[in-house]
C-alpha cells in the first residue's frame, strides 16, 4: 500500500515529520483483520515526490507497505 503525507510548502520538513510519525505506527502494527492473521507490516521503498502546481509547491513523502496475511 501508498501511504504518504502531503504538505502545501516549499520545505519538506512537514510532510517528513508527519511521515515518520506514520511509519512509527504502520511499521510492525497489530493489525486486526476480519479472517485473517497478520504475519507483519512492513515499509519495503521510501519516495519522495515534490508537486509544482502554479505558484504552490506541495511535498509528497511515504513510503511503501507490504502486509503480509493468512486467511484462518
Amino acid at each position: 500500500y501508498m501511504v504518504k503525507a502531503v504538505s502545501l510548502s516549499r520545505w519538506p520538513k512537514e510532510a517528513g515529520d508527519i511521515d515518520t510519525e506514520i511509519d512509527g505506527v504502520m511499521q510492525d502494527a497489530a493489525l486486526s483483520i476480519t479472517g485473517y492473521t497478520t504475519f507483519y507490516v512492513r515499509r519495503e521503498s521510501d519516495f519522495y515526490l515534490p508537486e509544482e502546481r502554479g505558484s504552490e509547491m506541495y511535498q509528497q513523502i511515504g513510503g511503501l507497505y507490504r502486509i503480509m496475511a493468512d486467511e484462518t
